[in-house]
């Protein structure tokens, strides 16, 4: 009996989901990049690899979390409107028919962070601001 009450206690009371992302999305560049303002669509193209230069002519390097990270899916589907499976195909067809590269793959958002601010052209994106440090958040225009 006392098992069965501890079961539907548990059943009841759902634990924290701890790899819940935040609902807020930040996009940061290192700040060698003079860009403000991003559109989705510029964001989509820069993300997808299909834009490798900011305006002034300066490469763009894009820092990514691995496709099975939780802020990654939420990145991907909220902010570039595109299912994680959708961008790696992306991804893997520039690869493989030798068009172009992936994105960098990080760790963490510690490792982001780090990259995104000590690489020249950088871009990246992030759950928080409590920790950024020397990268320059960019304005999200939304597309009417």
């Amino acid at each position: 009996m006392i098992i069965f009450l501890l079961g539907i206690v548990l059943v009841s009371h759902p634990l924290p989901s701890i790899s819940q992302p935040s609902n807020q999305v930040f996009v940061g560049v290192n700040p060698s990049v003079s860009v403000k303002q991003l559109s989705i669509a510029q964001l989509r193209r820069i993300f997808t690899m299909r834009q490798n230069n900011w305006p002034n002519g300066d490469p763009i390097t894009v820092f990514v979390l691995n496709t099975n990270n939780s802020y990654h899916q939420y990145f991907t589907k909220s902010v570039l409107d595109l299912f994680p499976y959708q961008l790696e195909r992306l991804w893997n067809k520039l690869v493989y028919s030798g068009q172009g590269e992936r994105p960098i793959m990080v760790s963490d958002m510690l490792e982001m962070q780090q990259r995104v601010a000590n690489t020249p052209g950088a871009i990246g994106y992030f759950s928080g601001l409590d920790k950024l440090i020397n990268i320059n958040l960019v304005n999200i225009k939304e597309e009417k």
